[in-house]
């Protein structure tokens, strides 16, 4: 990137990032507790204690991770930011998801004090080993620009396979030309 390290790159809309971060703490929810809900024997969902625990988790680590990145922001810097306290919530989320009806709530804010100060650790170490991840994700690398391209033809070749089994699929003239899809999509 130019300019990298020595400028600061933040987020063209922090009230997006922040309104991105609120859905995904709603998700959370509906992940780690749909997660949870049994089938019963009326083949009907039923929310038993397990799901009422994953919910509660969710939000105690989402928060907890949320105010530990933000304290340990004051600490380094003088003050939390908006961004620092989504990230910190993100960071809180991703922490539980694989226990979240499995811990008790003491155990999810400890989950999530060590999640958010983790990630924050993380992210500062970034400008000190000077490591620029933003290359990676635009998939400027053709490593894994092929390693892209041979996922999404696979995907292709399974979701075809399972349309030509069920029967249900569209006649060849009909379907989507995925490839024209995936290429304009990645800028080829």
């Amino acid at each position: 990137r130019h300019g990298y390290p020595s400028a600061q790159f933040v987020p063209h809309s922090v009230g997006w990032t922040l309104i991105g971060a609120a859905l995904l703490m709603v998700g959370g929810f509906g992940f780690n507790a749909g997660s949870a809900i049994a089938v019963g024997k009326d083949f009907l969902p039923v929310a038993g204690p397990v799901a009422v625990l994953a919910f509660a988790t969710t939000a105690i680590a989402g928060s907890a991770a949320a105010g530990a990145w933000a304290l340990a922001e004051c600490v380094r810097f003088g003050k939390p930011t908006a961004l620092g306290l989504a990230s910190g919530m993100v960071a809180g989320l991703v922490a539980i998801t694989p226990c979240a009806g499995h811990v008790s709530p003491l155990s999810a804010i400890i989950i999530g004090i060590l999640g958010g100060l983790v990630c924050f650790a993380a992210v500062q170490m970034k400008s000190v080993i000077g490591y620029d991840d933003v290359p990676f994700a635009r998939y400027s690398s053709p490593a894994l620009s092929t390693i892209s391209q041979d996922t999404a033809k696979a995907g292709r070749l399974m979701v075809s396979k399972l349309l030509d089994a069920s029967g249900q699929g569209a006649s060849r003239s009909e379907r989507v030309p995925t490839d024209l899809i995936i290429r304009e999509s990645c800028g080829g």
